[in-house]
């Protein structure tokens, strides 16, 4: 007769007290590494520079964007992102000086398309998704205009490949002057650069 006898070593083995320890050691070192990398990038995108133009207007722009700055008479604020590849993300703000007894939505649709008939003789592929009036935006009447068009200027990095470049344009009327925020920027810089927009456009103090 062949006896058998019960293992005496158990088939499923718990983890020592020490091997548990040591695991939970590497999760928190691990969500505090990847929440210093979030408020690291995060204190990069966030951090900026403020602008006063001539005219009294203020405004805050990402600190790691050039600055072309303006007296918005002749010329817009620009500031675009030149650490990237391709078409530079570009936010703009530019001043034009209306009639303040014409109502809000006519000079505002008005400025609105002769600003996209500028760019259609001037931008290659330009062409206009809508134009939009009856809105509000900082608190004043405003427009809100989507464009797209093709940029054909080439950089070393492009090698004469042309960007399609979307555009959006917020137009607020103050008064007798209607300022105008503008972001251009590819499909690819968009997401990042909307938010960028926003926080652009929220910062501004118009005289």
């Amino acid at each position: 007769m062949i006896e058998t006898t019960a293992s005496t070593h158990p088939l499923v083995t718990r983890p020592s007290s020490k091997d548990a320890l040591s695991a939970a050691l590497v999760i928190v070192v691990t969500l505090i590494a990847l929440s210093a990398g979030y408020l690291l990038r995060n204190s990069v995108e966030t951090r900026t520079k403020l602008y006063t133009d001539p005219s009294g207007v203020t405004i805050y722009y990402p600190d790691n964007w050039q600055l072309k700055a303006s007296n918005l008479k002749s010329a817009p604020i620009q500031v675009r992102d030149l650490g990237g590849r391709g078409f530079p993300s570009t936010l703009e703000l530019r001043r034009v000086v209306v009639d303040p007894k014409v109502d809000d939505k006519s000079v505002l649709g008005l400025v609105g398309n002769n600003l996209a008939v500028n760019r259609a003789g001037s931008l290659s592929s330009f062409k206009l998704f809508n134009l939009t009036p009856g809105q509000t935006i900082k608190g004043l009447p405003g427009a809100k205009a989507h464009y797209v068009f093709v940029d054909n200027s080439s950089g070393v990095f492009q090698e004469g490949i042309p960007s399609v470049v979307l555009g959006d344009d917020y137009l607020v009327r103050k008064g007798g002057n209607i300022y105008i925020f503008t972001l251009q920027a590819t499909q690819d810089n968009r997401p990042d650069a909307l938010q960028i927009f926003d926080r652009f456009v929220e910062s501004a103090q118009l005289p």
